[in-house]
């Protein structure tokens, strides 16, 4: 009878060993998110997307190259195994939440001119800049960037006011990414800036 609570108890202390040795899985499971990213690298635009008032951030005080230009896409999350589908929109009209300090896609709640202001784009496709009205890029395999392509037309516009040309591009959430909130919006100028803070709404 001893020899059995013994080896009962060696098969219980050996059955505890086992589970504790398992290690934890503590790698992120959740969503994937996208964003702008706000590094400059060689060959993408330099006119950044980041609002935090009602000034915008021009990253550099230079013009977007001519010709073909890219804007990159960030992956927030860890690297993925196979491609990630990152799809994005241009946007006509965005609109400043006045409350929160931010730009967003869609309409916020309140009225217009109080809670809120709608921003139209100056820009216009086939004269400032050539690039699909929506689309889908991918960010390869085990890469961390993805790049949105654009056409710049013109860069020698400044941009300092309202009436100043711009375009908005918008990351959209698809079946493999979300849009990371509020760095998912993108404004492409086409000129220098001149001024330390310019208005553009």
């Amino acid at each position: 009878m001893k020899t059995t609570r013994i080896l009962f108890a060696s098969l219980i202390s050996i059955l505890l060993l086992m589970t504790g040795c398992e290690k934890e899985d503590f790698s992120y499971k959740g969503p994937l998110f996208v964003e702008f990213s706000a590094i400059r690298v060689l060959g993408t635009t330099n006119s950044f997307q980041f609002y935090n008032s009602r000034f915008y951030y021009h990253n550099r005080n230079v013009a977007p190259d001519l010709g073909t230009d890219s804007i990159q896409v960030q992956l927030i999350g860890p690297h993925q195994s196979k491609n990630v589908r990152v799809n994005y929109k241009v946007y006509d009209e965005v609109y400043y939440d006045i409350f929160e300090g931010r730009l967003f896609a869609s309409q916020p709640e309140g009225v217009e001119d109080v809670d809120w202001y709608k921003i139209t784009s100056k820009a216009t496709a086939g004269v400032h800049y050539e690039m699909p009205e929506e689309g889908t890029i991918e960010i390869p395999a085990g890469k961390s960037f993805g790049y949105i392509e654009v056409n710049v037309l013109v860069n020698n516009i400044n941009t300092n006011t309202a009436s100043s040309p711009m375009v908005f591009v918008g990351l959209v959430d698809s079946e493999d990414t979300r849009a990371n909130i509020p760095s998912s919006l993108f404004m492409l100028c086409f000129g220098k800036r001149n001024t330390a803070s310019p208005t553009i709404f």
